[in-house]
């Protein structure tokens, strides 16, 4: 990165829908392709009723998820979490994930990547 910092309005990012997620949009606030920056990756994710995501993995980066609003439950491998406001989900990397929104409001969470991927 060429400046000292750099500040991404999320109002100016398009959200795009993540693939394997369903009733799902997320902003891309920092990326390597975006920013270039190598080290972290930052979205804003939000989750509709009824939405989620499929089993995934996300070979060598860990990731973070913060949960800002609503609930939902996150299956990690054999395991399940119950996640609501306040909570924050480290996960290894290269495991499998699942998650589902629950109830009706949507679940609005602040997810990491590290290190960033290309």
């Amino acid at each position: 990165m060429d400046k000292a910092a750099v500040l991404i309005k999320s109002g100016d990012v398009a959200p795009i829908v993540p693939p394997l997620h369903v009733n799902t949009d997320t902003w891309v606030l920092v990326k390597p392709a975006k920013t270039e920056n190598t080290q972290c990756e930052f979205y804003i994710t939000e989750m509709r009723q009824g939405g989620g995501a499929d089993w995934d993995t996300h070979p060598g980066c860990e990731h973070v998820y913060f949960v800002i609003a609503g609930r939902a439950k996150m299956c990690v491998e054999d395991e399940v979490f119950d996640l609501e406001p306040g909570d924050c989900l480290l996960m290894n990397e290269g495991v499998r994930h699942k998650v589902d929104v629950v109830g009706s409001e949507t679940f609005r969470i602040a997810v990491v990547f590290a290190p960033g991927r290309v």
